[in-house]
């Protein structure tokens, strides 16, 4: 090979390595203006996400309850405490809230089953309300009684339920999923806890399940 032969091989090597590094260089560019575009997209779905997320009346509902002994059984005093935890107001139709209880018993073969039987809780005529708002940071507290005939284990469970016309972004959310909430809907805030009655260890025996 003669040093015309060698610098034209060479020369020809190095044309290709331009081409080939040119190719790369533009691919990469090309790919990372792709990705960091749908990067971007993704950053700004999850900030709206979060912000969506994040307006929203939210309630929170704790329950105590303590128990009483009466003439014809036990009375149960459930005191619900309320509060909004979000950033919008929340409105409930109180009328339609409710307090109910099931009892749990064990069947002759061990099992544990719930009653059919449902216990409601009542207010005071002249502290039942008819309608409330929750403003972001608001809380309240109601008390219920309920009376109970037996002791025993009982589920006692607390829903408040919201106009869907109040929780308009949850109807536009449901829209944006491609569902739609049917007349008469509700959006039900509830939470719920397992009581023993009577509450007085004292007075019962270490079995707090009783058979039915």
């Amino acid at each position: 090979m003669t040093l015309d032969h060698f610098k034209d091989l060479t020369a020809g090597l190095e044309s290709l390595a331009i081409v080939v590094a040119t190719l790369l260089g533009g691919g990469w560019a090309v790919y990372q203006f792709f990705s960091l575009r749908a990067l971007d997209k993704a950053k700004l779905d999850l900030e709206k996400a979060k912000k969506d997320l994040v307006e929203r009346g939210i309630l929170m509902i704790d329950l105590v309850a303590e128990s009483f002994l009466s003439d014809s059984g036990y009375l149960l005093h459930v005191q619900a405490t309320i509060r909004n935890v979000g950033n919008l107001p929340e409105t409930i139709d109180w009328k339609k809230t409710v307090l109910f209880a099931r009892r749990f018993h064990k069947t002759g073969e061990g099992k544990i089953e719930m009653n059919t039987e449902m216990h409601m809780g009542v207010q005071a005529p002249d502290t039942a309300l008819n309608a409330i708002t929750f403003a972001p940071g608001h809380v309240t507290s109601q008390s219920f009684l309920m009376p109970i005939p037996h002791p025993g284990v009982y589920f006692v469970e607390f829903m408040m339920h919201a106009s869907p016309m109040v929780r308009a972004d949850v109807l536009s959310d449901m829209a944006k999923a491609g569902t739609t909430a049917a007349g008469g809907t509700f959006i039900i805030w509830s939470t719920n806890k397992f009581v023993s009655v009577p509450q007085d260890k004292s007075t019962i025996t270490p079995v707090a399940l009783t058979k039915g």
